[in-house]
């Protein structure tokens, strides 16, 4: 009878130390830090004017503004992103473990994008792809389980096509992705550096007043619209997305598109007429251009 006393007690004291345990807050697991939470505690409120210029964003792209865009506006995920081509493909773009490849490298780029963990270029002299050298190499990291991320690489192909078509070295290298610790992966892109920086901060600009740069402006508006109506008529995909950031100018002030990720790049049902992508184009490359502060060629 004795033991059987000191036996329930115990049972009994088990029972209450697992209660008090199981009472015990735990923290959950903090998820990792990516672009779409790198947020500041406090939210930022789109401004009146803010969203007035992201409405007219996505405005320029519907039927009525561009029927020959191949998109539909109203088909978004539960994150709001539009499905692109290569939409969801990131266990199939970023196949490849890249993380030895990239160990030597420094950031290129201060200011990161949306939807990215940052851009880099290689401290080796040798490159691990071919016989590009580190320092012309260029190392994009995008979060992999972004479902879009894996446009860009879609796009990027496409663009390749393009390049090769002309005689010229693709800018797309290759795809895979990095390692991190408690089994995550950051997706990688690998590019070649492409001549020229934002036009704000070339020397052509900057050396001109500002009564004196709608020259400069008018060329590149012309190199730009250009550009994208033959990339379009070869590839049947169209660039939307043609901001001061997104295209850099070399000293020549010909043109280079930098950033290919979503939402950018676009199908279209057919080619238009160049009058009709000119109109669209300019009214498109005011909104984009408009903290140029100058008048939009309508050529």
């Amino acid at each position: 009878m004795y033991s059987r006393s000191i036996l329930c007690q115990l049972v009994a004291g088990v029972f209450c130390l697992f209660v008090s345990v199981c009472a015990i807050p735990v923290e959950p697991l903090k998820p990792r830090n990516s672009p779409k939470s790198l947020a500041p505690a406090v939210l930022h409120t789109r401004t009146p004017t803010e969203t007035t210029r992201w409405e007219q964003w996505w405005a320029q792209l519907d039927e009525e503004h561009a029927p020959w865009l191949k998109i539909d506006l109203n088909s978004k995920d539960p994150e709001g992103d539009l499905k692109c081509e290569g939409y969801d493909k990131s266990s199939e773009v970023f196949a490849d473990d890249l993380t030895q490849k990239i160990l030597q490298r420094k950031s290129l780029v201060q200011n990161k994008g949306n939807n990215n963990f940052g851009i880099y270029t290689l401290l080796n002299k040798v490159s691990e792809f071919g016989s590009i050298p580190g320092d012309q190499i260029v190392v994009k990291l995008v979060e992999y389980e972004w479902k879009s991320a894996s446009c860009e690489v879609f796009a990027l192909r496409k663009y390749g096509d393009f390049q090769k078509e002309k005689g010229q070295a693709p800018t797309f290298v290759t795809s895979g992705f990095l390692k991190e610790p408690a089994f995550l992966k950051d997706g990688i892109i690998i590019m070649r550096k492409v001549p020229g920086m934002p036009l704000k901060d070339t020397e052509q600009w900057q050396n001109k007043a500002a009564g004196e740069r709608q020259e400069i402006l008018d060329k590149v508006f012309k190199n730009i619209q250009d550009f994208d109506y033959e990339f379009m008529e070869k590839t049947k995909f169209v660039h939307v997305d043609f901001t001061p950031d997104n295209f850099l100018v070399d000293e020549n002030l010909n043109v280079h598109p930098i950033d290919f990720g979503a939402p950018s790049i676009y199908p279209v049902e057919r080619v238009p007429t160049r009058r009709d992508f000119n109109t669209w184009f300019s009214e498109r490359f005011d909104l984009l251009w408009r903290k140029y502060k100058l008048k939009t060629p309508k050529k």
